[in-house]
Formats: structure tokens, sequence, C-alpha cells
């Protein structure tokens, strides 16, 4: 027996499967009686940008301190949030702990050092950084982030990349940025 109720499910008899709001329910067969369990959906909001371009979009980079945003996102799917692909970014509406995580995978300029950062309010977030070196301009690497975050009502998300040199460019092919509460 199951039934829905805002944001539980009842569960006798069988297994609940939840994420980001999602639930199933698999079936398990058993001769004994099972107690029921009150299970809570997991992410009360979430937001996913993406990018799937095997043409690549560039990035350019001119100066070699300034961090210059991913551009060209697709909205994913998103509950309590704003995706926003004029400014490449997610915008929450809730004061929630999150998990951010972050996909990429790009060429660029030879021997170059590129770190990728996830930015809270347009600041590079502390320990959301990565760094890749891609060797020939012929070279396609990809690299990922993952954090957790307190995030307040209309706080902004976004990936945004860095070069140890200017004049270079970062042609992005695959991306995702994608937030999850964890309350």
């Amino acid at each position: 027996m199951t039934s829905m109720k805002k944001d539980k499910l009842i569960l006798s008899g069988g297994l609940a499967v939840c994420l980001i709001g999602l639930c199933s329910v698999l079936w398990i067969a058993t001769n004994r009686p099972v107690q029921a369990q009150t299970y809570h959906r997991m992410a009360t909001a979430y937001a996913e940008l993406f990018e799937d371009n095997p043409s690549g979009t560039t990035i350019t980079i001119t100066d070699a301190s300034t961090y210059y945003p991913w551009v060209s996102t697709t909205a994913g799917l998103s509950r309590n949030a704003t995706l926003s692909t004029a400014n490449d970014n997610i915008t929450v509406a809730e004061d929630e702990v999150f998990l951010v995580t972050a996909q990429v995978s790009f060429a660029g300029s030879n021997s170059t050092i590129y770190t990728w950062a996830v930015h809270h309010n347009d600041s590079a977030v502390t320990g959301m950084k990565v760094q890749r070196t891609i060797g020939t301009g012929t070279d396609i690497g990809s690299t990922s982030i993952s954090g957790i975050l307190f995030l307040a009502d209309g706080d902004t998300v976004n990936l945004e990349v860095l070069a140890n040199g200017a004049s270079k460019t970062a042609t992005v092919y695959y991306a995702q940025l994608t937030v999850a509460s964890l309350n």
C-alpha cells in the first residue's frame, strides 16, 4: 500500500527510491508483515544548466588574472530556482544547503593550464576549483567539481574559467552545472 501526502511517501511492503523530489517504488515479495515507514523527498530545490554541442562554443580569455564565464548554456530541469541562459547562471529561491556539481569537456590553447571554478554571486568559491592542462590545441580534456554550499534566496551560481596566460581560448563541448538542496 502506498499513498502520497504532500512531500511524504507512506510505504508498506516495498522499497522507496527518492532523488530530487521524484519517487518510485520497488515492491519486494515477503511472507511476513512489514512495518509502515515514512520517506521524505530529498530535494526541495534543484536546477541544471548544460551544454551539448559537438561543434563547441569558444570562450576568449584576454587577461590571465580574470575569470571568464561559461556561455551558451541550455536550461534543464528546475524547481524553486530560476535558470538564466542570458546570464548563464542559476538563481536559487530558498535558503538551503546545496550540493553543487559541475562537469566540463573542453579544448584549449597549447600548453595552457585552465582553472575552472564554481562562482557564488560572481566570486570564485574556495574549495570548488579544479585545474586541467591542455597539451595541444587538439586535446579535449574533461574535469569536474563538486561541493556543498549554503545559498540564500536570490543567490546565483555559475561556472567560470581562468587561464595561465592572455590571448587564450577554451572551447566547451559538453558541460553541466547543477544545484540540489540537501535539506
